[in-house]
């Protein structure tokens, strides 16, 4: 028996099982420990649900139409939360990670292309075990991963890109976590909070953030509809020799230049709080319909 579910009963699902996923995080310290999101957590756990029924004949088929805005509205938030005169105040340490995090980026490729081809894969899959996960994570991977499906017709390339992106994950924080506490440790660091430069990169003073509103919140859903259309509008017509971006990538951008433009001599300044709240909100409901919709039953084959 197969069972049709519509968008607003898949957006109902998604809340529940991201809901499940944050109760489950509270009951097993494991997860805790290496901050596995919610999303992972219930979309996965969802999905194992989902294939364990699949051999008790019975299927279900989500609608995930709101799949792809919802991964759209989050890029467009990250485009407006980039701030480059906060990147300029890095300086000469900003600039040498930023070549160690590009080294990093091509090793991660060059071995999971490596491997790709050692199992007779398509090189993209090698991509998709690379940088688009590793460092992209689940989100980036999802969209990348439906990107090779649909262009050059990579079967079950969203799935991979999902387990790719939750041993990433899982990895990262085995191997982050204690890393980055004997760094602490080593050093004596110890968190400051008197001003915003030590709050972070693009951190407001508290007299400088507006308060959740009807107002803050129309501007904001504003600014992203914007970055979504003009986004959209060029990926459909700018056409770059040997360079295919995806439409997230365009959104991205234009949050970007709205960020930075809208900003100058004080005209306008987005307001982050907002940005962040509603990139946090589509990123987690995009992820868990991701997730809960894998079908993990099915075997990747590609074309070598």
């Amino acid at each position: 028996m197969q069972v049709e579910v519509s968008l607003a009963l898949t957006a109902v699902a998604a809340i529940l099982v991201l809901l499940a996923g944050r109760a489950l995080i509270a009951r097993v310290p494991v997860l805790q420990r290496y901050s596995i999101p919610e999303p992972v957590v219930g979309g996965l756990a969802a999905a194992l649900l989902l294939t364990a029924a699949r051999f008790g004949d019975f299927q279900v088929q989500f609608d995930t139409r709101a799949q792809a805005p919802l991964l759209l509205v989050f890029f467009s938030t990250i485009g407006l939360s980039a701030e480059l005169r906060t990147l300029a105040r890095g300086g000469r340490k900003l600039v040498i990670l930023f070549a160690v995090v590009i080294l990093a980026l091509l090793l991660q490729n060059a071995l999971g292309i490596a491997i790709a081809k050692g199992l007779d894969l398509h090189p993209l899959m090698g991509l998709l075990g690379g940088s688009a996960t590793l460092t992209g994570g689940h989100g980036t991977g999802a969209a990348y991963g439906k990107l090779f499906g649909e262009v050059n017709n990579l079967q079950g390339a969203v799935e991979v890109a999902m387990a790719c992106a939750t041993f990433g994950l899982v990895l990262g924080g085995i191997l982050g976590g204690p890393t980055a506490q004997w760094l602490i440790r080593r050093h004596g660091l110890e968190p400051r909070w008197d001003t915003a430069a030590d709050q972070g990169p693009g951190s407001l003073r508290t007299d400088e953030r507006r308060p959740l509103s009807p107002e803050s919140l129309m501007e904001t859903v504003l600014l992203l509809m914007l970055c979504l259309g003009v986004g959209t509008l060029l990926a459909e017509t700018v056409q770059i020799p040997g360079l295919k971006l995806p439409t997230f990538v365009w959104c991205l951008l234009t949050g970007i230049v709205l960020r930075n433009s809208l900003g100058l001599r004080g005209f306008y300044r987005v307001d982050g709080p907002t940005v962040e709240l509603l990139g946090t909100v589509c990123l987690s409901l995009f992820l868990t319909m991701a997730l809960m919709s894998l079908r993990l039953w099915c075997r990747s084959s590609a074309p070598s």
